[in-house]
This record gives structure tokens, sequence and C-alpha cells, in this order.
């Protein structure tokens, strides 16, 4: 999280070093190009760090609700058996 907060302070400055230093000045596409990524890599990030978690796996609601099904049945065979004898 560090790191985008860092890229996010730190780009425009980066591509304002770019655009003035290093690019021609026929190059503009380019710089706006870069802006234009910097901009949808935050949105990405911002919608990665937000998104809802995965829901909880029903595995364990399953075993729980049948634990108790095999106590009854349990309790319910002692009592055929009690009978019987």
């Amino acid at each position: 999280t560090w790191g985008v907060f860092l890229a996010f302070v730190l780009a425009p400055t980066i591509e304002l070093f770019l655009k003035a230093s290093i690019m021609p000045w026929d190059a503009a596409w380019a710089y706006i190009a870069i802006r234009e990524l910097r901009s949808w890599a935050i949105y990405v990030c911002i919608i990665a760090a937000f998104r809802p978690g995965p829901p909880p796996l029903r595995v364990f609601e399953l075993t729980a609700d049948h634990e108790g099904d095999e106590d009854e049945l349990m309790e319910g065979d002692s009592d055929l058996d009690f009978q019987a004898e």
C-alpha cells in the first residue's frame, strides 16, 4: 500500500521531468498516454484494495449441522438397543 501512495505522490513529478527533459516536443502524445495509464493504474489499485472479500465457505456450516444429526442418531440408537434388551 505504501508503494501505491508513493507512486500517487511522485508520479506527477516524474512525468513532468520526462516531459521537460527527455521527450521531444512532438512526443506530447506519449506524455498524455503515460498520464492516462497512471490514472487507470491508480483506479485499478483502489478497486483491488476495496473489493469485497469472498463469501465464507459453507463447508463449515454443513459439518456443524451434521454433527448435531449424528449425536441425535447415536442417542436414538442407544434407546433402541436398551428397549431390545
